[in-house]
Order: structure tokens, then C-alpha cells, then sequence
């Protein structure tokens, strides 16, 4: 997809998002007319002596005066944000091809994305007691360009399938390799890639280009990331100190038996609101220099400057996509997974091909949200952790799938967590076995106890998977569960090898409070191991050679 084509998708999504919002304003007037007709013809008199006995209360609460200032403010200022929520909405929807333009502009001159967010908005939503029926699903995306030091975010709207071009584009990579590559991981084609074959190389390799190649990047990015540090405590500290006054304040009250007067809260509310916005401005008008590595882009700089360069340095040949990720179809088309529609989104995508055999692999996070569900639930977390997808030489006329015995409810870090957390791991759980496929087959026995306690395996021909899981090959896959010490799951469908470790990790994330120097490069070393050991897989199950070859 070129950037002109983008633009064309982008507005398109606009207008529909317009048409769909426009028919939630007509949707709401017309309810509101219905309540108002059903009130008018069964309980007008009712109604209408409350709405006179309720006008009369707040017109005589207004005109007392022993009633404070502000109080009769707070009724204006209810209708007027109503009223005023249903206008900025509408005036920001005729702003946004606007917006579309310049955000087309940036990208043609060479900007990329530093942080790419998407939601689920459903624009009509049908309240039935506890549970709501949410329909007219459009998709969101928030863009926040790299070296963007205003951080203004780009809001849109866009179809699903436009997600992953969009990523693509927002990376900062060449398009047609990117497709190529992924075509050879597709094709039907048995034939080998001839590109030049580069071995693993150790980790002590690695250190040598640490303190060669990459020691002015990585002390130049600690400089950076230790002045976003720095902000970012002080930002702590101003909230804690925000806190206890407040808090000091009203214990204070308490213990003092001092009269507590409504008014206080207003009060109370106002100045913490002032010191804050203070607080903000004073952060946004500081003098940033261009380039300079802020909260926003902190992590985008370390995978431009440092990441890419470690995947340069295990292969040339490799393709780097900082914002894509393995797509819903890619998914399903694993075949561990129901067809449902899940959201899926992930980061730091590889492809390319490792001695002759074409792969991808990403960190992924797949949710899934019920259009039937209760107006407090949020999304299931289904998966978290790494996909890792390579091609065979041979294509199988039978499906195998191995499943985890035991899955547990993993560890998964996000940014809420991290900030309550000041940068440790916070926790949410996934719930993986909720939607695992209904029909893997018929389930085979094999003779290896330890790889049974392991896995579940499944295939409708029990010959072929007892010839595909030799005793060589189930040893390499128990070395590779212990190995990255996630539940993996595991499919031979097709021509390809998919496998799916639910670690409750994303890999490649140097965090706030972690340096990248400490301990002699202790974190780039730990990085280049999980890569390490994520391309094994192709080594230890030798996917090179065509080893499932009746033929051989």
C-alpha cells in the first residue's frame, strides 16, 4: 500500500465513521422523543409536578443568599458540558481530513510511528438491564509520531484489514521486501531460498559487537533515557506530594474535630486541578532539542538504534518491522484458535529467512470483546506472548497439533501496571483454554511418558504424526518448552510450523527504570539470547532438511 492509497483508505474509513456518528446523534433524538411521547401520554401530571416541585428547589437554592457562589454554577456548567460534548465531536469530525493530510505529509517526508494504539468503539450501544448489545463496531487507531515533541496524537478511524499496511507504512520499511519475504512464507512452493546462510553466532560475538559497534549508541540512549528518568520521577514525586496534602488535609479534619464543609471538596478539587495543569504546561513548554529522546519515544529509539543494528548483526538479510506483528488471518490460519474475530495487535515483527527456511515471528497480544456482554466487562485477554511461524519442505495431508497439559494464568506486563509499579511487572491473567479450537482431531498416544505429560497431541492420522514426532524430534521440542519456559502451543499444518508461547512476556522492552549499560550490557545480552533462542527452533528441528520426506 503506497501513502496515496492510505489516504484514500483513511478518508474512506472517515466518511463511514461520519455517516455511523451522525446516526447515533439521530438514534439518541429519537429515543429521547420516544421516553418524552411515552411521559407525555401515561404520566405527564406525575412527571410534570416533579419537574416543577425539582425547578423550584434549585431556583430557591439559587436565590438564597446563604447559598455559596459556585453552587449556582453547577447546574449551567451540567447543561452546558451536555450540551457541549455532542458539538466538539461534530467539530472534530469536520477536522479530520484535515488531520489526514498532514499526517500523509509527515509520512511522506520520512517520519515514522513511535507508538501506535487501536481500540473498538461500537457507536450504537443498546443498554438491556446488566447487559449491553454493542453494534456498528469501527475500528481507532492513535498515532503518535517519532521525535513528536508537541505529543499530538492522530485519532482515526480505519478498517481492520487497513491495520497492518498501516503499520507497515508508520515502520519505516520497504513495503515490497516485506511482501516478498512474506510471500515465501505462504508460497506453496517447496523451493529452498538461496540466500547466503549466516550461522548463529555466540553470545560472546555479540559483546564484541556491543563494545565496538553500538557503545557510542547505547551511552548516547542511556544519557537520553536517564533525563526521561529523571522527568518521570519528578512527575511521581509532584502526584505523591498532591496526594498527602490532600490526604494530610482531610485526616487532619477528622482528627481535629474541626467541621467538615461541603465546600471544601470544591475547593480542594479546583487547586488540585491548577497545580496540575501548571505542572503539565511547565512540562510542555520546556526547551526539547530536535531528536531528543522523550516518554513518548524513548522505546522507539532504543529498537531503531539498538535492536535493529542486534538483528543486522545475526542476519543482513533480516526484515525489522517495529510495529507489525503476525495478522488475524496468519491466526487462524494456525488452526489453534476458534474463527471468532479477535483484537489483535503485538510489535517488533521478523521475517525473513534463516539457512534457506522463510519465518516470521513476533510479540503478539490477541483479546476478544463479545458484542453480548455486561456494560462493566471489558476484553478477554486470550494470548500474550511470542508467535513464531516457519515453512517445511514438505506439505502434510494430515494436521497435527500439540496442545499444553497444563496452562497457567500468566504474568503480563503492561503500561498501567508499570506505572503503578513504578516500572516492576504488574499482573493480568490469559485465558487462552477458553478459546482454544473445538475439533484438533483425534487424539494419539505415544510412547515418550515425559513428552505426554507435556502435551496434549492431537492428528486424524495417527501414522503419519507418530512419523512426524520421532523420538529425536519430541526431545528437541521438551528442550525448547524448558528452554523459553512458556506454554506453548504448537500446530504442522499446511507446510508450516506455528508455534504460539503463551509467556505472558513482550520481549524486546527495556523498561523505564532498566539500564542498558548496568552489569556489562546484563539487558542486550538477555535480548539477544531470547532472539538466540527463538531462531534455534529452525536449528534444533532442522527445518533446513527435508527430514519428513517419505522419499528420504
Amino acid at each position: 500500500m503506497t501513502t496515496t492509497q492510505l489516504k484514500q483508505q483513511l478518508l474512506s474509513a472517515h466518511q463511514r465513521d461520519k455517516k455511523l456518528s451522525l446516526l447515533g446523534f439521530i438514534l439518541i433524538i429519537v429515543a429521547i422523543a420516544i421516553v418524552a411521547s411515552l411521559v407525555y401520554v401515561y404520566a405527564y401530571d406525575a412527571v410534570a409536578s416533579y419537574i416543577q416541585n425539582m425547578l423550584k428547589g434549585i431556583t430557591d437554592t439559587a436565590n438564597s443568599d446563604e447559598t455559596p457562589f459556585y453552587y449556582k454554577l453547577i447546574v449551567p456548567a451540567i447543561l452546558v458540558s451536555m450540551l457541549a460534548a455532542p458539538v466538539l465531536k461534530l467539530i472534530a469530525l469536520t477536522k479530520r481530513p484535515k488531520l489526514i493530510d498532514e499526517l500523509i505529509l509527515k509520512i511522506d517526508n520520512g517520519t515514522i510511528a513511535s507508538n501506535i494504539d487501536q481500540r473498538t468503539v461500537y457507536k450504537i450501544i443498546i443498554p438491556l438491564l446488566k447487559i449491553n448489545i454493542r453494534l456498528a463496531p469501527v475500528e481507532y487507531v492513535t498515532i503518535v509520531l517519532d521525535q513528536d515533541t508537541k505529543y499530538k496524537p492522530y485519532d482515526l478511524p480505519i478498517e481492520p484489514y487497513d491495520i497492518p499496511d498501516l503499520k507497515l507504512i508508520l515502520s519505516g520499511v520497504n513495503t515490497e521486501q516485506i511482501n516478498k519475504a512474506w510471500d515465501e512464507l505462504y508460497s506453496t512452493s517447496e523451493n529452498k531460498n538461496e540466500e547466503i546462510e549466516y550461522p548463529l553466532k555466540p553470545k560472546d560475538e555479540f559483546k564484541k559487537f556491543i563494545d565496538t559497534t553500538l557503545f557510542n549508541e547505547i551511552n548516547q540512549l542511556e544519557q537520553d533515557r536517564n533525563k526521561d528518568k529523571k522527568k518521570y520521577i519528578k512527575y511521581l514525586i509532584f502526584s505523591v506530594i498532591i496526594v498527602l496534602i490532600f490526604g494530610g488535609g482531610y485526616a487532619y479534619l477528622q482528627l481535629s474535630n474541626t467541621p467538615f464543609k461541603s465546600e471544601y471538596i470544591i475547593y480542594a478539587f479546583f487547586i488540585a486541578f491548577g497545580l496540575s495543569y501548571a505542572y503539565i504546561i511547565a512540562l510542555s513548554t520546556s526547551k526539547v532539542k530536535p531528536g531528543t529522546v522523550t516518554v513518548a519515544n524513548s522505546s522507539n529509539s532504543f529498537k531503531t538504534k539498538i535492536l535493529k543494528p542486534m538483528i543486522d548483526f545475526i542476519n543482513p538479510n533480516f526484515h525489522f518491522v517495529l510495529h507489525g506483528h503476525i495478522t488475524l488471518p496468519e491466526l487462524l490460519e494456525t488452526g489453534l484458535l476458534q474463527n471468532k474475530q479477535y483484537i489483535i495487535d503485538g510489535n517488533d515483527q521478523i521475517l525473513g529467512a534463516h539457512k534457506g527456511v522463510p519465518f516470521q515471528m513476533s510479540d503478539l497480544d490477541v483479546a476478544y470483546q463479545e458484542n453480548f456482554s455486561s456494560e462493566k466487562s471489558g476484553p478477554d485477554q486470550v494470548f500474550y506472548g511470542q508467535a513464531f511461524i516457519a515453512k517445511f519442505n514438505k506439505k502434510f495431508s494430515s494436521e497435527l497439533y500439540l496442545v499444553p497439559k497444563k496452562t497457567s494464568k500468566k504474568k503480563v506486563i503492561d503500561s498501567v501496571s508499570e506505572t503503578l509499579t513504578l516500572g516492576m511487572a504488574g499482573t493480568r491473567t490469559t485465558d487462552i483454554d477458553m478459546y482454544t479450537s473445538y475439533d484438533f482431531g483425534s487424539k494419539v498416544m505415544l510412547e515418550d511418558p515425559e513428552f505426554s505429560k507435556l502435551f496434549n497431541v492431537y492428528c486424524n492420522d495417527q501414522t503419519e504424526a507418530r512419523y512426524i514426532l520421532t523420538p529425536a524430534l519430541m526431545d528437541k521440542i521438551k528442550s525448547i518448552a524448558n528452554r523459553t519456559k512458556g506454554d506453548l502451543f504448537i500446530s504442522f499444518k499446511n507446510n508450516r510450523i506455528s508455534i504460539l508461547n503463551n509467556s505472558g512476556l513482550n520481549n524486546f522492552e527495556p523498561g523505564r527504570f532498566k539500564s542498558l549499560s548496568k552489569n556489562d550490557n546484563e539487558l542486550l545480552l538477555e535480548f539477544y539470547s531470547n532472539l538466540h533462542n527463538q531462531l534455534s527452533i529452525i536449528d534444533d528441528l532442522k527445518l533446513n532438511i527435508n527430514i519428513w520426506n517419505k522419499n528420504n
